[in-house]
């Protein structure tokens, strides 16, 4: 048309976007991905720990020894930073197992709300997040607000929820057109149209189990 308009997008709708599979199952009604095993994390700082309240905090420290003494001091954990089997990130990943049985237990002893309210009255400067479960994300005013996820009438399962186009149109907006074709639906259409059978071969496919 010679005309532009205005594009957005954002990490976010990235994200659920590159998710959709998950965002998918749970809008629908199934449950979300298991996480990987922790207790196979190389680095017990980059790994997530259960809370009390049954809520997961994430932490994402890669340079572990450059936070080692600020992490165990915020923590409360000062008797561990001199420890000789986690003083370095060396001897930390030998160590692990029995790293990340310490760091599960410390952070069973409060819940998400007061580890989160402790590390931002220390201003702890490592990465740390609270972990949103793919089911919470179906409820976020972020989310809704942006058409990250919109709902979408189902002919056969009804109103579902699904994950949008993480690019936003200022004149053509993108949506969901239709849901995912059933299998086999346009079997025929293809066959006699695009490739040119007759009914007669098709009927020859079906008989002998080519095709449904």
């Amino acid at each position: 048309t010679g005309k532009g308009q205005k594009l957005e997008t954002s990490l976010l709708g990235s994200a659920i976007n590159i998710q959709a599979m998950a965002f998918n199952a749970v809008g629908l009604g199934a449950e979300g991905y298991k996480r990987q095993a922790r207790k196979r994390a190389i680095n017990p700082m980059a790994n997530h720990y259960h809370c009390a309240d049954d809520e997961w905090i994430l932490l994402c420290i890669n340079q572990s020894d450059r936070f080692w003494h600020e992490f165990c001091t915020v923590m409360g954990l000062t008797d561990l930073e001199k420890d000789p089997l986690y003083l370095t990130e060396k001897e930390r990943s030998k160590h692990r197992t029995e790293l990340i049985e310490i760091l599960d237990k410390t952070f069973k002893e409060k819940t998400l709300a007061e580890w989160l309210d402790i590390f931002e009255r220390n201003k702890a400067s490592f990465a740390y997040s609270p972990i949103n479960r793919w089911s919470d994300l179906l409820t976020d005013p972020q989310a809704l607000k942006n058409q990250y996820l919109v709902d979408f009438n189902h002919p056969a399962i009804g109103p579902v929820k699904l994950p949008g186009y993480p690019v936003l149109f200022s004149e053509t907006p993108a949506k969901i057109q239709r849901q995912a074709p059933e299998h086999g639906e346009h079997t025929e259409e293809i066959l006699l149209e695009l490739l040119g059978y007759s009914w007669e071969k098709i009927a020859q496919l079906k008989e002998n189990g080519v095709i449904n």
